[in-house]
């Protein structure tokens, strides 16, 4: 069933917010730009700022709520999917999401996406690795998460230049 009216108009605005807070971003440090600035920016209300969020910094944390949690709804969908797709998957999604993380890297801002990518990557590599030795889940989970994670930011931060296979290559001979 597709979208009401509402949620479509929620769903614009919200977008419309982001964005703006992206371009501000690019021009001023995240303390020195004021909600007025960005709903300026956006076209937007005041009073459609607040019924989408409390703060300003909400604007990241639930867009990035978001982001993994599609991650995660694309990743559900690939059936009996092998490392290697998986790899594949992570990748080539966070590389379509590549102009957002460079710009929290370059506002000071990458700490809330590493705290979220890694605690979602913790979750996740505790289902697959308490499988085989449970008593060592947790810090494989870890050991995994904050692998995957720095290679994913190198990755960015280097320009994408790899291929997305190229990058799932390299960390299944990692990590086999």
């Amino acid at each position: 069933m597709g979208e009401s009216y509402a949620e479509t108009q929620k769903s614009i605005t919200k977008e419309c917010i982001l964005t703006a807070l992206l371009k501000l971003l690019r021009t001023r440090s995240f303390n020195d730009i004021s909600i007025t600035q960005i709903t300026k920016a956006a076209g937007v209300s005041r009073m459609a700022f607040y019924r989408n969020y409390k703060a300003k910094e909400d604007i990241l944390t639930v867009y990035l709520d978001e982001m993994v949690s599609e991650f995660y709804r694309r990743f559900s969908d690939i059936e009996e999917a092998t490392k290697f797709d998986i790899l594949c998957s992570f990748f080539s999604f966070f590389k379509e999401r590549k102009a957002f993380i460079e710009v929290l890297s370059d506002s000071g801002l990458i700490y809330l996406f590493t705290e979220k990518l890694n605690s979602s990557l913790i979750d996740f590599f505790k289902g697959i690795d308490n499988k085989n030795k449970p008593e060592y889940g947790t810090y494989l989970a870890r050991f995994d998460a904050g692998g995957l994670y720095s290679v994913l930011i190198e990755w960015i931060s280097g320009g994408t230049k790899e291929s997305v296979e190229t990058m799932a290559e390299l960390i299944c001979e990692f990590t086999c």
